[in-house]
């Protein structure tokens, strides 16, 4: 049977960690005004992608 709610939750990660790595390439560490702005999302992706590996570590 097929957990949805598992693949949600991966494609969720797919598009954060996609997103994240985008979002690098705008922030320019001299610019602190700019990090702060990012700081944020910053923290949701990396939620996000913590919250999957450890919805992964747990299946095996």
């Amino acid at each position: 049977m097929v957990n949805f709610k598992k693949m949600k939750g991966y494609s969720y990660y797919n598009r954060v960690k996609d997103f994240y790595n985008d979002m690098q390439r705008y922030i320019d560490d001299s610019d602190e005004s700019f990090d702060e702005d990012f700081s944020n999302l910053r923290l949701l992706a990396s939620e996000i992608m913590h919250l999957q590996q450890n919805r992964v570590a747990h299946t095996s």
